[in-house]
């Protein structure tokens, strides 16, 4: 009965042991860079989209996601280009 409880308690002290080596040797990852600021962003976002560099667009990461006021940034453009794709295309009819 006295080896099973001595058996837990080394393993239980290993566990810690290698979870603090490990935290040592590999840390917490790498930190992302920070972001502009969101008005900032936003037309940076807007100039990647002019460009068609739908890759390049970026945004800020909130408790429930992404920034809501970027995103919303982001879908009104592309909602105003398929306006006008869609207006350019019915002119042509």
């Amino acid at each position: 009965m006295i080896s099973w409880i001595l058996l837990i308690i080394v393993l239980a002290a290993l566990i810690v042991l290698l979870t603090l080596a490990f935290a040592t040797a590999f840390g917490r990852g790498e930190q992302t860079p920070e972001l502009p600021e969101t008005a900032e962003l936003n037309e940076e976002n807007i100039e990647a989209l002019a460009a068609g560099n739908l890759d390049d667009v970026r945004f800020d990461v909130s408790v429930r996601g992404y920034n809501q006021a970027q995103v919303d940034a982001v879908v009104e453009y592309l909602f105003a280009e398929l306006r006008r794709a869609r207006a350019g295309a019915d002119r042509e009819q």
